[in-house]
């Protein structure tokens, strides 16, 4: 409390304002005696304008220090709330008599009217998913542990005869088979000529991850995913394997899955031009602590950015400090689109990249919820609206609506709540301190307001960046673990890993199963990238899924019209039509003959016209013994097809194939035959700058100028058959 020092009264003979005041006691420790005088003294001077001020001040620094305390106690508790909740945050304000918000309720634009029918109880369980033991996966290993009777209990007391086995009682329970270290033994033959006993061969050694090394592939991928998908340092597995008397090194495990990681660097760089090349795109970054023996402390912090694109691809880039001069090189040359981010000033370079930026509403909320903490209740209105907001786009999502419909969902019910959200903000900036925290998230939605609203104008931006930042935090918590990294090659190759790993986890693929995989086709020299893309590892997935959609005869509409199940149903077809058997379907797909047929037999069984016409090409080889191709509906070409009657099964399968195989593909090459025509005499009509380099299936291949490609449709580049992309230039 401080003492108002007046000078007297003035020419009028009034009592002046109070001037600046005096300090009366401590505000931290106060004197209440000393307090007591001064409210005494006031009195009797009826100096009472002298004393409200002193009162008044006396409650701004009480509010002060007590809102600063209960940030304090807020930011150290350990009893702070699972979520941030409207109706948890609420509850930790103290003296708040209006009830507590419901986070669940529906917005006010989509309750329904109130029913005067009083609706009917249903019988049965309140709770339809009741508790109880799960149905164990058919793909799950079965183990039979057979427990007889004893031989005591065997004996019949009252006939002194064995009992006979009736049965089993059987009960299924889940268990684990404990991991365990094997020496694998590999035997490569050689071979000798017995006569002359000079040519002799061995069996060629293949490729390996560390040319003579002694840890296998499947350890290096084990090794792999759990140092950094689980954060098992490499010192434990050390000791875990020193436990079971295995002489396992941490520095040459660590330096394998490097070099593992480094064998994938080109699937890293396909990821990286796909995020950069997205329409939609999103970033933010977090510390990573790399060890520095030239740094004062010995471990300097630098940035560990996560950039996602289209919500499919996860790019992680090590740069050695948080400037944004790093991401300005890795933009360089590019032209971003839709581009969701933070406030941060470090991430203007997206603006510079020609991004259209847009703003996180929940750093934005995050702003409100911290002054609602620190025990400033009005905060609770702005609280209400943005829950109101990412509710409106939490039930788009669980409706399944595509970009547009959600778009017009936005349009039609967010928007008048940003009004509100922006009047409210308006308001309150009028009376609310700018140095307090409530006035600190106000001033940053207002300084941010065109970029947190772009979701209100661009039908691809996120309201939040809430992804990345779930992307990002399993690498914050695992660094709690590993507390950093050695040195820059390995940030590098962390940054590598969790690139791998995070867009595994959004195209639904598991991480280990693919690692193998693809590390398998790297070892054998597998050169074509098409092969080694997780995407192509998510479409085979894809098609074991649709076997099994298939095979448990689900409606059309189950496979969705732009996924990939539709995609891999299209080549089920297709293969059908080129005379696939099941035998080739089952070699393809890596499943039993049997599946496969049951998988035909639906699909004929569903696709009435299709299962007609193969029946009908058959019986024609089988009559005539030849099939026609088409031209203009009409027959055109004949192929023979005589070994359709022949009596080895063999022949006979293998010709009844070629009656359904060869209309579609000799029809196929008619067509590409005079398309060729065709485009040649474009070319010499035209005098196009093009060459015919060689046709490819139904497929015509080119040399053009670039200046003279602007004038095709469907153009295609690439420097490799298996990697041609579309070219942004054609018309």
């Amino acid at each position: 409390m401080k003492r108002a020092v007046s000078s007297g009264k003035d020419k009028a003979g009034e009592t002046p304002s109070p001037q600046p005041s005096m300090p009366i006691t401590s505000a931290l420790a106060p004197d209440l005696e000393a307090v007591r005088r001064f409210l005494l003294e006031m009195i009797a001077r009826r100096a009472f304008a002298e004393l409200v001020a002193a009162v008044l001040s006396l409650l701004a620094r009480m509010r002060d220090l007590n809102t600063e305390l209960m940030a304090r106690v807020a930011g150290n508790s350990r009893h702070r709330p699972p979520s941030e909740t409207m109706h948890r945050l609420q509850l930790e304000l103290p003296l708040l008599v209006g009830p507590a918000a419901n986070d669940d309720a529906t917005p006010p634009s989509v309750v329904p009217p109130p029913s005067n029918t009083r609706e009917k109880k249903k019988r049965g369980p309140k709770n339809r998913h009741l508790h109880g033991r799960p149905k164990f996966p058919a793909h799950l290993a079965r183990v039979e542990d057979v427990r007889q009777v004893p031989p005591a209990l065997r004996m019949c007391p009252g006939c002194d005869v064995e009992a006979q086995t009736m049965g089993y009682k059987n009960a299924h329970k889940l268990n684990v088979v404990a991991a365990h270290f094997v020496v694998q033994c590999v035997k490569r033959e050689t071979v000798a000529c017995q006569q002359c006993h000079d040519y002799v061969r061995t069996t060629p050694r293949r490729d390996e991850v560390l040319d003579r090394g002694i840890l296998g592939d499947e350890l290096l991928v084990q090794a792999l995913v759990d140092h950094y998908d689980d954060a098992v340092p490499w010192e434990r597995m050390e000791r875990n394997a020193r436990a079971q008397n295995v002489p396992l090194s941490a520095n040459t495990l660590a330096s394998s899955v490097g070099r593992v990681i480094d064998l994938l660097e080109p699937v890293v760089e396909h990821i990286k031009e796909a995020c950069l090349s997205s329409a939609f795109t999103a970033l933010d970054a977090t510390r990573m602590p790399v060890l520095d023996a030239e740094h004062p402390l010995g471990i300097r912090n630098g940035s560990l950015w996560l950039i996602e694109g289209d919500h499919r691809y996860s790019y992680f880039v090590y740069a050695p400090t948080g400037h944004a001069k790093h991401i300005d090189e890795l933009l360089a040359g590019r032209t971003l689109g839709s581009v969701m981010c933070d406030g941060s000033p470090t991430n203007n370079c997206v603006e510079r990249a020609g991004g259209a930026r847009g703003g996180c509403n929940a750093h934005a909320r995050r702003g409100l919820v911290f002054a609602l903490r620190g025990g400033d209740a009005r905060a609770t209105q702005g609280l209400e609206l943005f829950s109101v907001l990412f509710h409106i786009d939490a039930e788009s999502k669980r409706l399944g609506e595509n970009l547009e419909a959600r778009f017009a969902r936005r349009q039609r019910e967010s928007a008048p709540r940003v009004e509100e959200l922006w009047q409210w903000v308006a308001e309150r900036r009028q009376d609310v301190e700018p140095r307090s925290a409530l006035g600190k998230a106000l001033g940053y939605i207002h300084r941010q307001w065109p970029r947190l609203t772009a979701f209100l104008r661009d039908p691809r931006m996120e309201m939040t960046n809430n992804e990345v930042e779930s992307g990002l935090r399993r690498w914050v918590l695992d660094r709690k673990t590993w507390l950093f990294v050695g040195h820059e090659l390995s940030a590098r190759r962390t940054a590598d890993a969790l690139t791998l790993l995070t867009t595994c986890r959004k195209m639904g693929i598991e991480p280990r199963r693919y690692l193998r995989e693809t590390l398998a086709k790297i070892l054998a020299g597998e050169k074509n990238l098409v092969a080694l893309l997780p995407e192509t590892h998510a479409n085979h997935l894809a098609a074991a899924k649709l076997i099994s959609r298939v095979a448990w005869n689900l409606p059309p509409e189950a496979i969705t019209k732009d996924g990939l199940e539709r995609a891999q149903a299209k080549t089920v077809v297709f293969g059908i039509l080129y005379g696939k058997t099941a035998r080739t379907l089952a070699a393809e797909w890596g499943v039993s003959v049997s599946s496969a047929e049951r998988v035909m037999e639906a699909i004929l069984g569903r696709f009435k016209v299709l299962a007609a016409w193969c029946k009908a090409r058959k019986r024609e080889g089988q009559v005539t013994g030849y099939v026609w191709t088409e031209w203009a509906e009409k027959p055109a070409r004949r192929r023979n097809m005589h070994l359709v009657a022949s009596p080895e099964d063999g022949q006979r399968i293998t010709a009844e194939n070629g009656c359904v195989n060869s209309p579609v593909q000799g029809t196929a090459a008619d067509y590409c035959t005079r398309s060729l025509i065709d485009c040649v005499d474009w070319i010499l009509a035209d005098k196009v700058p093009a060459k015919l380099i060689l046709p490819v299936h139904d497929s015509l291949l080119f040399e053009v100028r670039n200046d003279a490609a602007r004038e095709c449709v469907g153009v295609e580049y690439g420097s490799a058959w298996g990697s041609l992309v579309g070219w942004k230039g054609a018309a």
